[in-house]
């Protein structure tokens, strides 16, 4: 080989080493941005990546009896990354104040998937595993929510005073909400705050929506997409007296019938964030004053206290918000 030809062909070799590196660069930064390989959000500096987000989506999907397409995996990621960010911010704040999760619950809630399922703990594992679902990715997604519970109740539970005339006022309140027309409603919240626009709470509604129509299980979606404490029970808000509903959605549920869909739509908030809401229309009765059964002082009680620690629950995640890191790189 002549000098010439070997310095055209060293030249050619550079050039191509300086393209793979440029190239290596390119899809390293991209990776970095929240492609498939990358990082999708950062709370706190503890990365939320895209394979944790679409283990997520997956969980939905499988939950719900929906078989994921590429499409439906992009249009549902950055729910699933918002509710991946409120459950890693919520565990930081919970170990940070020495709170732990009882592992054997975390177990028992797996259990009773499994048994809902009507296969056993280990088959369950493996049928999860099968769909591209680590069950630790399952495990943290209920840990969280048992640190997250056990927090709330160990730094407000011995703060909530319960009244005898706020008892006497529940009381006197069920009996006149609670008799003529009631309705079962399940729900899917979205709360707007600081960090999250009702535009983005709409989008993303509308995209949960869809899936519904397409015949998801609302009361899985509620579990996996739902930032309400309701998500516990799969959205399920129980009989409620029509009169005490909002009136945007009073309004909606006298035209529905049993099993159809309203949303998603904004309601206000006096003193927590505004929702935005998708709910289900389970059933509805009407109930005589013969009828009813009174709650009795040590349910009325209970219900109040449960009501209030969700309020100091929505209260304390808006405000942990805005105190933290919080940065979303997927829309």
């Amino acid at each position: 080989m002549s000098i010439k030809k070997f310095f055209s062909f060293f030249k050619f070799v550079c050039s191509a080493v300086i393209i793979l590196l440029i190239s290596q660069f390119i899809n390293y930064s991209e990776a970095k941005a929240g492609n498939e390989y990358g990082i999708a959000g950062i709370v706190n500096k503890k990365p939320i990546t895209i394979g944790d987000v679409d283990a997520r989506v997956r969980i939905a999907f499988l939950a719900s009896g929906s078989r994921p397409t590429e499409e439906a995996m992009k249009s549902l990621r950055p729910q699933a990354l918002r509710m991946l960010m409120e459950e890693e911010l919520q565990t930081q704040i919970a170990k940070q104040n020495n709170i732990s999760a009882d592992e054997g619950e975390v177990e028992d809630r797996i259990d009773a998937a499994a048994r809902n399922l009507g296969i056993s703990k280990g088959a369950f594992i493996k049928f999860l595993a099968s769909n591209g679902i680590s069950i630790e990715s399952v495990r943290k997604q209920i840990r969280a929510s048992v640190f997250w519970v056990n927090y709330i109740r160990e730094k407000y539970e011995r703060l909530i005073v319960v009244k005898k005339s706020d008892i006497d006022a529940f009381i006197r309140r069920s009996l006149e909400d609670n008799i003529g027309e009631q309705c079962q409603i399940c729900e899917i919240v979205d709360y707007v705050d600081s960090k999250h626009t009702e535009l983005q709470a709409m989008q993303n509604g509308k995209k949960i929506r869809a899936m519904l129509d397409n015949g998801a299980s609302f009361h899985e979606m509620a579990r996996q997409m739902s930032s309400a404490p309701s998500k516990e029970s799969g959205g399920m808000l129980g009989w409620i007296s029509v009169n005490r509903l909002d009136p945007s959605i009073r309004s909606a549920v006298k035209h529905m019938q049993p099993g159809e869909f309203c949303g998603p739509i904004r309601i206000p908030a006096e003193g927590v964030a505004d929702r935005v809401v998708i709910f289900a229309l389970v059933d509805r009765r009407v109930v005589k004053k013969e009828e009813f059964k009174i709650p009795s002082v040590e349910d009325a009680a209970s219900v109040l206290k449960q009501e209030a620690l969700a309020r100091w629950s929505k209260r304390e995640m808006i405000d942990s918000k805005k105190s933290a890191y919080y940065k979303e790189l997927i829309k």
